[in-house]
C-alpha cells in the first residue's frame, strides 16, 4: 500500500480498521515513496492497558507468556502491546544490581538543610543546571551532587561512597535527601564533613541509617519461592 503522508496513513488504518469491524490487527506497514517502511503499533485500549500496567507492577518478573495468560491472549499479540507500552514510556524493562553483592552493603540517608543565599551565589551548579535542563537552584544543587559523587563504570578505583538519588523534601526540616551507600561505615564521615559539608549551599546535614526494609525483604522471599509471576498455564489462554 502506498502512503504519500500521514493522513494517508491515518486514513488506510481507518478504512481496514471498518473493513475488519474493528481495530486493526496486529502492526500495518506501508511503502513511502522512496521504498522506506514506516510501521504503525497497534493501538492498546485504556483498560486493557491499566491490566497490563497493574501487572506487571506487582509482577515485574513476569514473562510474556505470564502476561499474556492474564490477558488471555497470544503471547505474539502481547509481545506487540508490550513494544507499544515501552515505546510510548509507560513500561521500561531493565536490569536491577543487588548493590549488597557489589559490596556496597551500608545504606544511609542524609537530609540536607540548604542556605537559599550560597545556594543562588555558587558558581559550581549553573554547568550541572544546563546539562540536565533546569534554572531551579535545589534541582541544580541535586544534580551537581549527582555529578559529583556518583561511581563512573570505567573507574579505575572504587569511591568511598555513592550516590544513588538526591530528592527535593518539601514540608520537612530539611530541603534534601541524598540517599547514599558506603562500603566501610568510616568512609561516611569523611563524605559528609569533606564533600557535602563542603559543597557551598548546604547549611548542615542530618543523617540516619537504613537498617531494614519491607520491599527488599519481599522481594528476597519471591526469589526463593521463584515467584516471577503467575504461571501462563493458571489462565486460559485465548490465541489470535
Amino acid at each position: 500500500m502506498l502512503a504519500r503522508s500521514k493522513n494517508a496513513i491515518d486514513a488506510a488504518v481507518k478504512d481496514c480498521s471498518r473493513k475488519c469491524a474493528g481495530p486493526v490487527i496486529d502492526y500495518l506497514h506501508f511503502t513511502n515513496l522512496r521504498g522506506r517502511y514506516m510501521k504503525v503499533t497497534p493501538e492498546i485500549d485504556p483498560d486493557r492497558k491499566r491490566k497490563i500496567l497493574q501487572y506487571c507492577r506487582f509482577h515485574p518478573k513476569a514473562t510474556v507468556g505470564d502476561i499474556a495468560g492474564s490477558l488471555r491472549k497470544s503471547e505474539a499479540q502481547t509481545a506487540r502491546y508490550l513494544e507499544t507500552l515501552q515505546a510510548d514510556g509507560s513500561l521500561t524493562r531493565r536490569w536491577v544490581v543487588n548493590m549488597d553483592e557489589l559490596g556496597w552493603c551500608h545504606k544511609y540517608r542524609i537530609d540536607v538543610r540548604i542556605n537559599p543565599r550560597e545556594l543562588n551565589e555558587s558558581r559550581d551548579l549553573p554547568p550541572s543546571g544546563s546539562e540536565w535542563g533546569t534554572t531551579n537552584p535545589q534541582e541544580m544543587l541535586a544534580h551537581y551532587l549527582m555529578d559529583q559523587f556518583m561511581e563512573a563504570e570505567d573507574a579505575k578505583a572504587a569511591p568511598d561512597a555513592i550516590i544513588e538519588d538526591v530528592t527535593i523534601l518539601l514540608g520537612d526540616p530539611a530541603d534534601l535527601c541524598i540517599l547514599v551507600r558506603v562500603k566501610d561505615p568510616r568512609a561516611l564521615y569523611t563524605f559528609i564533613t569533606e564533600k557535602v559539608r563542603g559543597t557551598l549551599g548546604v547549611e548542615n546535614t542530618s543523617t540516619c541509617t537504613e537498617a531494614w526494609s519491607a520491599a527488599s525483604a519481599r522481594e528476597r522471599r519471591k526469589d526463593m519461592n521463584g515467584d516471577s509471576g503467575n504461571s501462563s498455564d493458571t489462565h486460559p489462554r485465548i490465541e489470535k
